[in-house]
């Protein structure tokens, strides 16, 4: 099973988001993200089978409730080389402790970068990337805050139209 450890955004934060990648849609190699499947992803686990366990790891995560608030648009990997646009979240020391103690857990290091996942992009010729860029710079820069008391493992099955995401386990922050 292809899982992965995540927060889910509010709706508020995917209908915005969403609408801008309708937005994008005019450039034919950039694919906007469903609503449903937004959210901030704390760490990719791959194909796992162990899910009993990976479940028993996570109820020893502790934390407390988190406010976050969106920053700013960003690329990835950079706007050299696009194939993911994404909105950033402003630098949270409890986020930022919520990732490590499960990235340890499960003894990953990989740079966390907070963000929100809404287009990807198979292709832009030269001159699309530099109007996309343009674009994405010209665009009000939203704000947004949001407490996160719960993180969740998901299930992601990949089909022909898309992921499909499913909450395999909820886990609330302490009381």
């Amino acid at each position: 099973m292809r899982l992965f450890i995540a927060v889910e955004v509010p709706l508020e934060v995917k209908e915005f988001l969403y609408h801008i990648g309708v937005s994008l849609s005019h450039y034919k190699g950039i694919n906007k993200v469903n609503k449903e499947n937004m959210h901030l992803t704390l760490l990719f686990l791959g194909e796992r089978s162990d899910v009993k366990e990976i479940i028993g790891t996570l109820k020893k995560v502790r934390f407390k409730t988190i406010q976050l608030e969106t920053d700013d648009f960003g690329f990835f990997p950079d706007k050299k080389r696009i194939r993911v646009i994404w909105l950033g979240l402003k630098h949270s020391d409890d986020l930022f402790y919520l990732q490590g103690e499960i990235s340890n857990f499960f003894e990953e290091d990989r740079e966390f970068k907070p963000h929100i996942t809404f287009a990807r992009v198979k292709f832009l010729k030269p001159d699309e990337k530099k109007a996309l860029l343009s674009e994405i710079g010209n665009l009000t820069k939203p704000y947004f805050k949001f407490k996160v008391d719960k993180f969740k493992l998901f299930s992601s099955e990949l089909t022909s139209i898309g992921p499909i995401h499913r909450v395999v386990e909820t886990f609330p922050a302490e009381k």
